[in-house]
């Protein structure tokens, strides 16, 4: 039947095409769903089949181009819109990317690779001196927080100063349902995570630190079993995108599923 765009009408059967994929995608369905498939700058289409249903997606997400199909095909019938789209990467799993580029020739691209955690992993046993998880809920958390990230190598190019970064924060933790989880060590914060694009069934995680004094001992993955936990019982999978194997090992503790590579390739 043809490529034709989709709307708010068609998530039923987008939720039917997924299938039993659905919970390695529920953070890209959430993201349909509450941008009400519509916007400016938030465009999907579909390909359907001659029984009516659909059989790929094609969603231009900004500067962003992804394709979903569940069977592998080609996404040809996507050729003739391409040129009414703006983007300048494309990203999704790498396997979709690779038959996406046949289309749109992407000189440069990263590999990664993506998790989702299904299950929660039961609490464990609290060290005398360790407290459980708490979430950032003032000013003076999210100032431990700033301190702890400037600790860390990844985070040395951390943009603004303290108080521009406690009132970036503050907003959007007020303004969302993003959260930042952290362990204390006889009082210290001595490492987080966090995340962004909470949504009804899905959270992308985020941030995840350890003070260098404070590694190899479990913290990180403790953390991030206690935000988990949390997230799963609002209903929401966590997703994870990740290059190191060290920070796949920890995940991997804190109950994580290995999904698939994903690729981001740029025009």
């Amino acid at each position: 039947m043809g490529v034709r765009r989709l709307t708010a009408a068609d998530h039923a059967g987008v939720l039917e095409m997924f299938g039993e994929e659905t919970d390695h995608y529920y953070f890209l369905i959430d993201d349909l769903k509450w941008n009400g498939y519509a916007g400016e700058q938030f465009r999907v289409f579909g390909e359907f089949g001659h029984d009516g249903r659909l059989e790929s997606l094609l969603l231009n997400n900004f500067n962003n181009l992804t394709y979903y199909s569940p069977v592998e095909r080609e996404p040809e019938v996507y050729r003739h819109i391409l040129g009414q789209l703006s983007f300048s990467k494309i990203s999704g799993p790498d396997r979709l990317v690779q038959r996406l580029s046949q289309l749109i020739p992407a000189p440069q691209s990263t590999l990664s690779f993506m998790g989702v955690v299904k299950q929660a992993l039961p609490p464990g046993h609290q060290p005398a001196g360790i407290a459980g998880a708490d979430t950032i809920a003032s000013k003076e958390e999210l100032r431990e927080q700033y301190r702890l990230l400037l600790s860390t190598e990844e985070y040395t190019g951390l943009s603004g100063d303290e108080e521009a970064y406690v009132s970036r924060e503050w907003s959007r933790i007020n303004s969302s349902s993003d959260r930042t989880v952290y362990l204390r060590v006889d009082g210290r914060m001595v490492a987080s995570a966090s995340t962004f694009h909470e949504r009804e069934h899905s959270a992308l995680i985020t941030g995840v630190v350890t003070h260098p004094a404070f590694r190899n001992q479990g913290y990180a993955a403790k953390v991030l079993a206690e935000l988990f936990h949390l997230l799963l019982q609002e209903g929401k999978y966590p997703y994870l995108f990740y290059t190191n194997p060290a920070a796949r090992s920890v995940y991997l503790r804190a109950g994580m599923e290995e999904i698939f590579p994903w690729r981001v390739a740029f025009l």
